[in-house]
């Protein structure tokens, strides 16, 4: 009995003190592989950073545990990267913000994704019926190829507008499909404020000629992924 008593305690502090290593390692690794991958990023002419532009603000969740894989991917840091085709669309996309909705900014989450965090998240949903909301690393998907950016508004207080979900809400209440939105209002899952907010946020970025993914109101490509993975001229960093 006093050997079981001894013994339970011990295998607790063992499997403890092993997930930590296994965390302190694993962060590691994705440390590596992110300045890796920065410094490849800034080498390349075809890649822009906008992590300094005025009227944007931004918190990179995949840079924190705070996000649905429970990971730090990016090794703490906060800087936003485009391929320069979806930075100079972004660009329009500002400044229809400022010019019809002076009051309000864009705050982002997200931009170019290294292939190694793409396949952190794939991890975590293959096999589930989570998985068609991750793109797969294998064909690189638009985050990848500095194509795609997930932002929302702020106002000019610094308060989110409601959108009627949060970022990386794998609910219904993500959808972007109007037919959805109007029914999820009618069934007063959503308001007409929500849904109003999440028409402004499209209708800026619409004007810098991004194509909204049906399956979340953040995200927004810069080109059809068909077209992107076929460019030529756009590669994989």
């Amino acid at each position: 009995m006093h050997n079981l008593v001894w013994r339970e305690p011990l295998v607790s502090k063992v499997l403890f003190f092993s997930l930590i290593i296994f965390n302190i390692a694993f962060t590691q690794t994705a440390c590596q592989l992110y300045h890796q991958w920065v410094q490849k990023i800034e080498k390349l002419d075809s890649w822009v950073e906008i992590t300094s532009w005025p009227n944007i603000s931004i918190h990179v969740p995949y840079a924190t545990p705070d996000n649905f894989a429970k990971v730090d991917m990016y090794c703490g840091s906060q800087r936003v990267f485009l391929h320069e085709m979806a930075a100079n669309q972004f660009k329009t996309s500002l400044k229809w913000l400022s010019e019809n909705h002076p009051d309000l900014h864009f705050h982002i989450w997200d931009g170019g994704r290294p292939l190694y965090a793409q396949e952190i998240m794939r991890s975590q949903v293959r096999g589930t019926p989570l998985a068609p909301f991750v793109s797969s690393p294998k064909p690189g998907g638009m985050h990848n190829y500095g194509m795609a950016i997930d932002l929302t508004l702020k106002n000019k207080d610094g308060e989110f507008l409601d959108m009627g979900s949060h970022f990386d809400d794998f609910s219904i209440k993500a959808s972007a499909r109007w037919a959805v939105e109007d029914s999820l209002l009618e069934a007063g899952e959503l308001t007409s404020e929500q849904v109003e907010n999440r028409r402004i946020l499209r209708q800026a970025m619409r004007a810098g000629g991004f194509i909204q993914l049906p399956s979340e109101w953040w995200h927004f490509n810069a080109a059809l992924s068909g077209w992107v993975r076929d460019s030529s001229g756009i590669q994989l960093p």
